[in-house]
């Protein structure tokens, strides 16, 4: 984007369009680099999200709750 594009007094559909195609070129080598790494890792489907959340929650309840005794004693009184 050039310098005269962050002049607000100036600023026109062209500043913006050239800032939004920056932006939009950025992103897309984001995503192709993320693409790249997921190929050389042999990943070929992502994960469901929900089965994630579920399966965390799970592992966090068994983490955080105390074992059960094997047996449990009566005090005498």
């Amino acid at each position: 984007m050039s310098a005269k594009c962050y002049n607000k007094q100036i600023f026109s559909k062209k500043c913006f369009s050239e800032g939004l195609e920056s932006r939009l070129a950025e992103i897309s080598a984001a995503n192709d680099a993320a693409a790249k790494a997921l190929k050389e890792a042999g990943t070929t489907k992502l994960p469901n999200l929900y089965a994630l959340k579920t399966e965390y929650k799970k592992l966090d309840a068994e983490i955080l709750t105390p074992p059960r005794p094997a047996f449990s004693r009566r005090l005498p009184f």
